[in-house]
């Protein structure tokens, strides 16, 4: 399951939530609020470290999206 960073608009906290795509998608889980201030008005912050961190996630890059996808490299 990916993880998502946000912020909170309100106190400036940033924090993680772990989440399937259809839970971000309909934020209607008590996941999407702040843990400091309990605000639900939250924007996700985008960072490469979080998106590689995703990707090689579960099968260390070896499968789809990972740097293996073609079967042309040798990782790990």
């Amino acid at each position: 399951m990916p993880n998502y960073n946000y912020q909170c608009q309100d106190c400036q906290a940033e924090f993680e939530v772990q989440a399937t795509l259809k839970e971000k998608e309909e934020k209607s889980d008590k996941k999407f609020h702040c843990p400091k201030c309990q605000s639900q008005k939250i924007s996700q912050q985008f960072s490469a470290a979080n998106f590689v961190k995703n990707i090689f996630k579960d099968d260390g890059g070896k499968g789809a999206g990972g740097c293996c996808s073609s079967g042309g490299c040798q990782c790990g």
